[in-house]
């Protein structure tokens, strides 16, 4: 029994480092240049421990793109305390010609142990329409985060294509778009029998997720006959660059673009970046509000909210700068707005509990000499015991740091390439809830959560009891 014991002691290390991995395929049968996702989860599992591997790739197939993120999931192991940490392994895998592949076998290592998973066997069929022309867009850096008024350098490839005679490219609504002069030399970008055969520079005037350019390409077939290919509907994550950061960089044609782009996809008179001021930030009889009119009039929106959010929080009767700081949220557009918590009130609060606190204890070593101070202690007990509750409300908010965004995009994993869970406007009020080196794990009013840049925000309050001190 005691043997027992001592090899059951010995296992517990071995079955607490273990993981679990699943995988997931979207299909396994489509058509040729069609791509198949394949999604394996690791738990538990962080990404700077985890490693994925692909022993085999056929040669009809290639990588079109890959991710790796962070998530929670359920884990219903016996040595698990209910939620914890996954890795997910997501890869978009393109078969370039029709055929039976298999690829793998996949290779998962966390903290130097290894586990492999069985090949995945793909069919790929071939199209009624094989032959006919194909265009695509292809971003030679994909790594770099693409950010509204720097440009982006484009290849469009087109595959059946065996003689091209006129590209037709319109100029979107969206972006700046000019033809660049790299010559390629034949070069693929994405895969065989795909080839260049024309490269843009794209500078894009909006944030969020915005469409590639549409073209359209004539080309004469094997036949001789004019036949026209067109690109398919794609939609990269474009992130907003601050106003303030980039205000001397921007050229006054880039501005002027920006202008002409925006008075045409708008209704009203004012650009995507130039709100009308607040009617409650017009009164010049309030210093403070004129100060955050002075922000908003140079187009830094979310250094005025913060500003007024830091006022309501150093406020003791916050009212007029609440409506103020409301009024501003519903021209910029923001749907969830989060409560400011009150400074002074809480310092008050817990100045009444320690006078009442300290008179009870006074009181307590003298109660029974009359009833008047028997009926004084039991008063002031009542009121710093009514004063604790409240402080203890009111100190709920004190675990946390609050900040605006200055616009931007909220990660799913502190990486500079990691997926976007959602884009931030600016202006938006945030909850800190941990730091990690330059990231921020935030939380919106959405209830939504993420990694986002430290330079991203501006803090109006800090965290802990010193912040409220």
């Amino acid at each position: 029994m005691k043997m027992a014991v001592i090899v059951f002691l010995m296992a517990l290390p071995v079955w607490a480092t273990a993981f679990q991995v699943e995988l997931i395929t979207s299909k396994t049968e489509c058509f040729e240049g069609e791509s198949v996702i394949i999604e394996i989860q690791v738990f538990p599992a962080i990404p700077a421990d985890t490693v994925l591997s692909v022993e085999s790739v056929p040669d009809g197939m290639y990588l079109a793109a890959s991710r790796k993120e962070r998530r929670s999931r359920e884990d219903d192991s016996p040595f698990s305390n209910g939620r914890v940490d996954s890795v997910v392994f997501v890869q978009e895998w393109t078969g370039f010609r029709a055929g039976s592949y298999r690829l793998g076998p996949f290779i998962i290592e966390v903290n130097g142990l290894e586990q492999v998973l069985a090949p995945v066997d793909l069919l790929f069929l071939e199209r009624e329409s094989a032959g006919m022309g194909e265009l695509r867009w292809i971003q030679t850096d994909p790594d770099v985060v693409i950010r509204t008024g720097e440009p982006v350098f484009l290849v469009l490839e087109a595959r059946h294509v065996p003689e091209p005679v006129s590209l037709l490219a319109p100029l979107p609504k969206n972006a700046l778009l000019e033809k660049s002069g790299e010559t390629f030399e034949n070069r693929s970008y994405s895969g065989p029998d795909w080839r260049p055969v024309a490269s843009f520079i794209w500078t894009p005037l909006f944030d969020g997720n915005q469409a590639l350019p549409s073209v359209e390409l004539e080309y004469r077939d094997n036949s001789g006959d004019v036949s026209r290919a067109r690109n398919s509907l794609r939609l990269v994550s474009v992130v907003a660059v601050h106003a303030v950061e980039h205000e001397e960089s921007v050229s006054p044609l880039l501005a002027e673009a920006f202008a002409a782009a925006d008075s045409t996809s708008r209704d009203d008179e004012f650009s995507a970046r130039d709100y009308p001021l607040p009617q409650s930030l017009r009164d010049p009889r309030i210093s403070a509000l004129v100060t955050a009119a002075g922000y908003w009039r140079n187009n830094e929106y979310a250094a005025s909210l913060a500003y007024l959010r830091q006022l309501e929080h150093s406020t003791l009767f916050p009212a007029r700068i609440r409506e103020s700081r409301l009024e501003a949220e519903q021209v910029l557009g923001i749907t969830g707005s989060l409560p400011v918590p009150s400074k002074p009130r809480l310092q008050l609060v817990l100045v009444c509990f320690a006078i009442f606190a300290g008179l009870s204890l006074v009181l307590l070593f003298f109660r029974r000499r009359s009833r008047l101070l028997t009926r004084l202690w039991a008063v002031s007990s009542g009121c710093a015991i009514v004063l604790l509750v409240v402080s203890v409300l009111l100190l709920v908010p004190v675990r946390r740091s609050y900040a605006v965004s200055r616009g931007g995009a909220l990660r799913q994993i502190p990486e500079q390439t990691a997926g976007i869970t959602a884009p931030i406007p600016e202006g938006t009020p945030v909850t800190i809830l941990k730091l990690a080196g330059s990231w921020n794990y935030i939380r919106l009013p959405a209830s939504l959560e993420g990694w986002v840049f430290h330079d991203d925000l501006i803090l109006y309050t800090r965290a802990g009891f010193h912040g409220f001190w």
